[in-house]
């Protein structure tokens, strides 16, 4: 044992500070993910020969759409998304978020359905 090294007993080395994590009893709120806001830009026939992109925010729209292709503007509902825009009656859909309207009526509608989902809701009743 005279020329063995005595175990953690060497001087030399010295000792290095180790931190420790301590639990609280308050926990860390994080933020909630921001809302993306995506917006639904409908093409519109203005009926003068041009079109016009509309940019909805919020749903609901406040526009009632004739039930057959073409799917033009029947009713704007008062106070709505729709009338602060400037949709006009009788303008018709011709594109959603620059994808032609299909020329099925309920693939259209499905299509319009689909799209709104990802607007949030508005704060305005109708």
């Amino acid at each position: 044992m005279g020329n063995s090294a005595p175990c953690c007993t060497d001087e030399s080395i010295t000792a290095t500070p180790v931190e420790t994590a301590v639990a609280s009893n308050t926990t860390e709120e994080k933020p909630a993910p921001a809302e993306v806001e995506v917006p639904l830009v409908i093409t519109f026939d203005v009926m003068d020969g041009t079109t016009r992109n509309m940019t909805f925010t919020e749903k609901p729209l406040g526009l009632d759409f004739s039930l057959r292709l073409p799917m033009s503007v029947k009713r704007i509902k008062e106070n709505s998304h729709g009338s602060e825009l400037g949709v006009q009656l009788g303008w018709t859909i011709l594109q959603i978020d620059g994808e032609d309207l299909p020329d099925n009526f309920d693939a259209a509608l499905q299509m319009i359905h689909q799209k709104l989902l990802r607007l949030k809701e508005g704060s305005r009743r109708q």
